[in-house]
């Protein structure tokens, strides 16, 4: 059973452990000590699925074999009403909380296949010098190498419930001419109880291709403070993420709205395991006029995945 988020809990039910599985299925956890344990699966676009009590003594190794059940979540049927946002009715909620638990499915997928090393991802990355109307001026960097983490930079949470996604320069930082340093998401503080409790979410209309339905977030009323919007795409069928785009708000009055921000692309491997394909984060610069800042252009990082290899050198995308 490939593409399945694999959670240990202990007898209290606090999470000890996840990973992400690979075709054909296999996984093996190191338990903290002797115990009871269960094993939670969660697969996207399925139920989810807990095994019986494992009891486990100590030094002893534990192997069992068992089968989930293929039981298809359906997208709950979506009614997009006029109503503002985080004033949806109880049926709009409904969808947008399923859709939410499945994009975090996707998100914790691919994270744990960063970091569970059964896997080696080569990318192409690139830093780049925009004019005011986003035109390419100058291509400062274009490296190719590995990548081990998100993509993104994020910060910890309780950080950026102090100064959100764009932290503002010190006094010497900004002396020498440094601007504020803008952050993107990444699972955690997507999902966090912080970035939950501050953002309102909306299903809005399928694009174009009748595919996908977007999971749309915006900040909650009387938040003024320089923070993220934006849309987290899922396919209506599989309900597969495989999009999210972000822009920065509530930004100083000489940068341009909705011209900020990134998004990051999924996709999934043949094999098993979720990738991010491409992504993107851009951000304004500035130029002072006196004691007025004005908008020089823009600097905008980002890249994509161009080969997966798995642990014994195969390429698999």
């Amino acid at each position: 059973m490939a593409d399945a988020l694999v959670v240990l809990l202990d007898s209290t039910g606090t999470e000890r452990g996840r990973l992400g599985t690979l075709a054909p299925g296999r996984f093996a956890f190191r338990l903290p000590g002797a115990g009871s344990y269960t094993i939670r699966v969660l697969r996207i676009g399925y139920e989810p699925w807990e095994s019986e009590v494992y009891r486990v003594g100590m030094g002893q190794s534990v192997e069992r074999d068992f089968s989930v059940p293929d039981e298809r979540l359906v997208l709950p049927e979506i009614v997009v009403t006029g109503k503002s946002v985080c004033e949806a009715d109880a049926d709009e909620g409904g969808a947008a909380a399923f859709l939410m638990e499945e994009a975090r499915k996707a998100f914790a997928l691919a994270e744990e296949s960063l970091k569970g090393g059964r896997l080696r991802f080569r990318t192409s990355t690139y830093l780049r010098e925009l004019d005011r109307s986003r035109l390419l001026s100058r291509e400062l960097s274009r490296t190719a190498g590995a990548m081990r983490d998100w993509p993104i930079e994020s910060a910890p949470v309780d950080s950026l419930a102090r100064w959100s996604f764009v932290k503002p320069p010190t006094a010497s930082e900004a002396a020498i001419g440094f601007g504020p340093k803008y952050f993107g998401p990444d699972g955690t503080v997507l999902f966090s109880p912080w970035f939950l409790s501050a953002h309102c979410f909306e299903i809005v209309p399928e694009k174009d291709d009748s595919v996908t339905v977007g999971l749309r977030f915006r900040v909650a009323k009387g938040i003024t403070r320089p923070d993220i919007e934006g849309t987290l795409w899922v396919d209506s069928t599989s309900l597969e993420l495989r999009r999210l785009d972000y822009h920065y708000v509530n930004l100083d009055p000489w940068v341009p709205e909705r011209e900020t921000g990134g998004f990051l692309e999924f996709g999934q491997l043949p094999d098993g395991g979720w990738v991010i394909r491409r992504w993107s984060l851009r951000a304004p610069v500035p130029a002072r006029d006196g004691l007025r800042l004005r908008l020089a252009g823009y600097q905008e990082v980002g890249g994509a995945v161009v080969e997966v290899l798995d642990g014994e050198g195969r390429r698999v995308f």
